[in-house]
């Protein structure tokens, strides 16, 4: 198993987070001492209709990307080298640093993940002993490729001081198989390695888990955003298990 991609969203208003803003410069060494090095990305402003610059923050290493949009912010990790509650740990641990300077409640929160459960390499072969109908998918033993999805909802509690209060939670699951291009090291016959281009396949899966676009007030304070992580991480771990991870 290999994640491609850790993504979580925070929307909102964040258009005083901007570099023109004296508070910049304190943001601006508070991730130094956590080593994530400041740029610019620019962002189409739909109000204005003009491209302004937003601040963006890139770990050393590049395994965390944080950019701070006008209405939403994204921590995007898109290798495999942090684990995944490393990640999460480092993400409420920016989310904090921001919020303690530029106080904010967020409207929606998202978590995006793609992870390649497994590689394929006779795809035909293990399709028809496994998952699908292979006539649906082969043409003459050429492999098209396939995708299902699952759509659900839930109700999750994200506010502890009021037990009353639940959360619509979109559970988005897609899990397929794709074509894939990489490096892989072989033997030669004098037992030399050789890194080799390949295409293979690889058996996918894509979670979007996400709170309900049906209620935009602002109300998720940085508790709520924390408790939202967590959630995700034990559900993420759940479709896993069953996806036979």
């Amino acid at each position: 198993m290999k994640y491609l991609r850790r993504q979580i969203s925070v929307f909102g208003d964040f258009k005083e987070v901007n570099i023109e803003n004296e508070k910049m410069a304190v943001l601006y060494n508070k991730f130094i001492e956590k080593k994530l090095m400041p740029t610019v990305v620019k962002e189409f402003d739909v109000y204005k209709q003009v491209l302004v610059d937003r601040p963006q923050f890139i770990a050393l290493g590049e395994t965390i990307t944080m950019t701070i949009g006008i209405n939403r912010f994204d921590v995007t990790c898109e290798n495999d080298v942090l684990e995944l509650q490393d990640f999460f740990n480092q993400v409420k641990d920016y989310i904090a640093v921001l919020s303690e300077l530029f106080p904010f409640k967020a409207k929606r929160l998202s978590f995006i993940t793609d992870v390649k459960l497994k590689d394929i390499e006779n795809a035909g072969k293990e399709l028809a002993d496994k998952y699908i109908n292979t006539d649906t998918v082969l043409s003459k033993e050429k492999l098209i490729g396939w995708e299902a999805n699952s759509v659900c909802l839930a109700d999750w509690q994200i506010d502890n001081n009021n037990n009353n209060r639940l959360e619509r939670i979109n559970l988005n699951v897609t899990i397929g198989l794709k074509r894939m291009q990489g490096i892989r090291i072989k033997r030669t016959k004098d037992s030399q390695e050789k890194p080799t281009v390949e295409v293979y396949h690889g058996l996918m899966i894509h979670e979007d888990l996400n709170t309900s676009g049906d209620n935009l007030v602002a109300r998720f304070d940085l508790q709520n955003i924390t408790e939202f992580i967590q959630l995700i991480g034990e559900k993420h771990n759940e479709i896993l298990m069953h996806a036979g991870a």
